[in-house]
């Protein structure tokens, strides 16, 4: 077999192997986050906490033990939502209340097909920081 033909054969074989495993790695069956009610769940690890979240267009509402936080969708595509809060959440601790001032949630998704989807939180910090890992579940 020719060097020629050997290399074109190599990359015959090499371009659709990179293909997937790009896929694979990526891993992503990713689109807008639809209009609904989603239960959020944290892992014990991150406090076991949860609410409910409401989307509706570029709008969201989280109401934790009956108590209404309404703000803006910032982003909602490519496996990640970011929410802007209108008003930030109480805090009585003075150092939570400064880093509450900089928080907007990024939740980052391994994919969003299905009822219950994988997040990861981030937001203090920055983006390489997470801040929470869960669950997110469609309820409506």
């Amino acid at each position: 077999m020719s060097i020629r033909r050997k290399v074109s054969l190599s990359i015959t074989i090499l371009i659709p192997a990179l293909l997937l495993i790009v896929n694979l790695a990526h891993g992503q069956d990713c689109e807008k986050l639809k209009d609904g009610k989603y239960k959020v769940k944290f892992k014990r690890q991150y406090g076991g906490g949860k609410y409910v979240l409401l989307l509706e267009g570029d709008s969201f509402t989280n109401i934790k033990h009956d108590q209404e936080i309404k703000g803006k969708v910032k982003v909602n595509e490519d496996c990640t939502l970011r929410l802007d809060y209108l008003i930030k959440p109480d805090t009585t601790n003075s150092v939570k209340r400064i880093l509450s001032n900089s928080f907007e949630p990024y939740f980052e998704f391994e994919n969003t097909s299905g009822r219950k989807l994988k997040f990861r939180l981030t937001g203090y910090g920055g983006p390489h920081t997470t801040a929470g890992e869960g669950y997110i579940i469609k309820i409506d």
